[in-house]
């Protein structure tokens, strides 16, 4: 009996340190990631009352993310929106937040969250993009922002702001004015204003450029 109850001492003891190191490898195993959420789901995340009325921008044509980043943070700190700023979960627009998904898949999914954001602007809104040139005809927000903006009648203009002219642009001091030069792309009541045509973004893929080439 005693040999026995030794016996099964030592198999106990075997498993126990079998299994610790496949526990401590299963908590160092990365947590899988979610799939890209629904257009449903983003309504849910948008926080109260955003997009501000009067205070929301677009930008598109040709952006690097340097300029990009800086003109959010522009926007940011004089209190207007943008389509990455208006979310309960700030990194909900962030691709690596998700599991990898088809080439489709997510430009749908950042057509559905700019879809999103232009159906909640209202009064007069803001395009930051060099006046040389128009939006692409198959953009993001020419073909979605821009097509809900015009459907939905909230919008009363938008001013069409060249970041090229833009002096205080590298000034991030939020008491300093929005400084720009005042032309307006588009009135409510206007036609859809002309677009650039290209390349089609939906049979053609930039790895190394996606966001800013399908704004």
């Amino acid at each position: 009996m005693l040999v026995r109850n030794a016996f099964f001492g030592s198999l106990l003891l075997l498993s126990s340190v079998i299994a610790s190191p496949l526990r401590a490898q299963s908590e160092l195993e990365p947590r899988a990631k979610p799939q890209l959420i629904s257009i449903e789901e983003m309504r849910k995340q948008l926080k109260p009352g955003h997009p501000h009325k009067d205070k929301a921008i677009f930008f598109t044509h040709h952006l690097s993310e340097w300029e990009w980043r800086q003109i959010e943070a522009w926007a940011e700190d004089r209190g207007l929106d943008h389509a990455g700023s208006v979310w309960r979960d700030k990194d909900m627009v962030d691709l690596n937040k998700y599991e990898k998904a088809p080439w489709e898949r997510e430009l749908q999914f950042w057509s559905d969250f700019s879809r999103v954001y232009a159906q909640e602007v209202s009064g007069t809104v803001y395009l930051i993009m060099r006046h040389a040139f128009n939006p692409r005809v198959d953009s993001i927000f020419y073909d979605v922002e821009l097509a809900e903006i015009k459907r939905l009648n909230k919008v009363d203009k938008i001013v069409w702001i060249d970041p090229s002219k833009m002096p205080d642009l590298d000034d991030v001091n939020p008491q300093n004015p929005l400084i720009y030069e005042e032309r307006v792309y588009w009135r409510r009541g206007d036609p859809m204003p002309p677009p650039e045509y290209g390349y089609c973004l939906k049979q053609y893929r930039c790895p190394n450029h996606f966001y800013w080439n399908v704004l």
